[in-house]
Order: C-alpha cells, then sequence, then structure tokens
C-alpha cells in the first residue's frame, strides 16, 4: 500500500515506476504479458516489500499495531510509510510533490499499455483522488 515509496524508488525511469506501482496486483506469473521494462518494476516492487517485510523498524511497528488491527496491520505501516514520506518529501526529493505526482499521473495515464478492467480502476482511483499528495 506504499505506493508513493514505490514510485519514488523507481528513480525516473516511468516503464520501471508503473511496473513497481501496479505489482501488487499482478498475481503469479502474469507479468508475462508485459513489457520487460514493467517487469523490472514488478521485480523491484517484490524486492522492496521483501526487504522492508524483513526490517525489524517495519516489524516493531506492526508488532505494535497487530493486538488491535490484527492482519491490517502491515497495510496500515506501509500507509505511516508514504504519509511521513509525503510530509516530508522535500527532505528527499528535489521536486515538489505536487509537480512529481502530477508529472507520473500524466505518464501513467498516457501510456499504452493495455491493462486490465482492475487496473484501470486502480489507477483511475490513484489519478482521481491524487493519492499520492492526500498521504500528506
Amino acid at each position: 500500500m506504499n505506493f508513493l515509496a514505490h514510485v519514488y524508488l523507481s528513480g525516473n525511469n516511468a516503464p520501471l515506476a508503473v511496473g513497481n506501482l501496479i505489482a501488487d496486483r499482478v498475481k503469479g506469473n502474469d507479468y508475462n504479458d508485459f513489457s520487460p521494462m514493467i517487469q523490472k518494476g514488478i521485480f523491484l516492487h517484490r524486492k522492496i516489500d521483501y526487504f522492508t517485510d524483513h526490517h525489524s523498524d517495519f516489524k516493531a511497528c506492526v508488532t505494535l499495531l497487530f493486538p488491535i488491527y490484527r492482519h491490517y496491520s502491515r497495510v496500515i505501516v506501509d500507509m505511516y510509510f508514504d504519509h511521513f514520506l509525503a510530509l516530508h518529501w522535500d527532505r528527499f526529493h528535489a521536486v515538489p510533490l505536487v509537480d512529481f505526482s502530477a508529472d507520473f499521473y500524466s505518464k501513467l495515464t498516457t501510456t499504452d499499455l493495455p491493462f486490465s478492467e482492475k487496473l484501470d480502476r486502480f489507477i483511475s482511483a490513484l489519478t482521481t483522488y491524487n493519492w499520492f499528495e492526500q498521504y500528506q
């Protein structure tokens, strides 16, 4: 659920960022339906998730929330991390979040990739409600 962090960690590579963004919605070997760079983004997403899921600080945060939120605690921690990234964006990126978001959303919505209806709904919600900036 830490969509902003995944896109941020993709650097300036738009296809890599798209793959990194949509990876949670690409199951099993369905990544084969995408171009090699989108596939790299999907694999990058999975590596990032593996790293964070096994990091002691992430585990500690999840442990604090688990008694109340159970299996949602991981999602909540991801969202908190994106909240803090968005809130302190200027410490991590030279481009203001409003411009970064608009630029990425533009690339995402003008791509000629044939997304499934499910991915189209996700992308529409992300861009319509401006999730990156809403994390603040």
